[in-house]
């Protein structure tokens, strides 16, 4: 579960570091698709704790 959530973490971090143009990250607006993405990776950990 902790990798899982160590993932989850960095995925949102860098879509969000990638929409806001931080530290010099190539622009790309957050889409549907990387939004689903994180909600399965999300979902993934959720299902992990649970069983």
């Amino acid at each position: 579960m902790t990798f899982g959530l160590v993932v989850a973490g960095q995925l949102i971090i860098s879509v969000l570091m990638e929409n806001f143009n931080i530290m010099g990250a190539q622009e790309h607006s957050i889409s549907f698709g990387r939004i689903i993405g994180m909600a399965l990776i999300v979902g993934g950990v959720i299902i992990m704790k649970k069983y």
